[in-house]
Formats: C-alpha cells, structure tokens, sequence
C-alpha cells in the first residue's frame, strides 16, 4: 500500500514535470504535442502497468510455501539402487550391433567383418559396498579367455576389494603392513 502511494506520487511529478516542460520551450512542444507522442506516452503508460500487473500476480507463486512441492525431495523419485551384474552375453542383437542402455551406463558393441564376436563386455554395480566395475575384454586373447574374463573377473575384483576392506577395517590405523598378502 504504501509502495503504490509512492509510485503514485512519482508517476505524478514525472507528469506534471514534463507539462511544465513542455509549456516553458516551444521545440519541446511542437515535438511532444503530437498524435505520435501521445500515441507512445500512452503505450509507455499501458506497459508499465502491465508489467507492474504480472508482477503482482507472479510474485506470490515465488515464495517458499508455493515452491516447496518443486524441490528435489518432492521432484525425484526413485527406487533404491539394486544390485546390477550384466554381462554381454546376456545382451540381445540387433542387426550388427549389441545396444543396451541405461540411466548410469550403456553398451554399444559391432562385430565387423567376422562371423563370430570376440569381444566382450561387463558392468558390475554393488550399491551396498559403494562400488561399480566396468570391464570391456577385447577379444585378440580369442573367444575363449573374452568369455573367461567376462564370467569370472568383475566377480574376482570385487572379492578382492572387499577383502581388502575388511582386513583394513580390523587393523587400527587403516593401512596394510609390509608383510601382508594381497590375494
């Protein structure tokens, strides 16, 4: 209320300031006492009421209370994360490629010019234990140690990594001894 009694007053000394203007200096008035001039005076007044009109009607939609069910607790809704082990040979064909895609990650594999695919791929996610494998295998070893690697070494890395953790985790300062075998 009393921003718009101010604003009013200003409005009337910008008005009543260029009448006296334009009153006192006749180029002023021969260039301002147009059709032209009132034609814009006019479109000047009508936007700035218009704007001051969309203010007032946005600026309750941007308090706290009205954005509350936008923040990212109410926007995001997930599942919790599960354990993920996914391997190339579970992956389908399409035409030459093998695709799989998802939120975190994706695969993308093309045979080329031979009858058989030597290359292999695997994604481990363990959610629990905070930690994701990702292995690519190319096949120059052949298809036999592809598929060895693919079944057998995310598996054994992550065995091996939470062994580690779990020995560091009983020793009191966190950190192996010289004498320790890591195996």
């Amino acid at each position: 209320e009393h921003s718009i009694k101010v604003r009013g007053y200003l409005y009337a000394t910008i008005a009543l300031t260029a009448i006296s203007l334009i009153a006192r200096f006749p180029l002023l008035r021969f260039i301002f006492v147009r059709v032209e001039s009132v034609e814009i005076v006019f479109m000047f007044v009508f936007l700035v009421y218009y704007v001051q009109y969309l203010i007032d009607k946005i600026e309750p939609l941007m308090k706290a209370a009205h954005l509350a069910s936008f923040d990212m607790q109410h926007t995001i809704q997930f599942e919790p994360p599960s354990f993920i082990d996914l391997a190339f040979s579970d992956l389908h064909k399409y035409d030459e490629f093998w695709r799989y895609k998802h939120k975190n990650f994706s695969f993308c594999a093309s045979q080329g010019y031979r009858d058989y695919m030597e290359d292999r791929m695997h994604y481990m996610h363990d959610p629990n234990n905070n930690l994701s494998i990702f292995g690519m295998f190319d096949g120059h070893g052949g298809q036999f140690i592809s598929d060895f690697l693919e079944a057998n070494f995310a598996r054994s890395i992550r065995d091996r990594i939470l062994r580690l953790q779990n020995r560091r985790k009983l020793s009191s300062d966190g950190l192996l001894n010289d004498y320790d075998p890591v195996v």
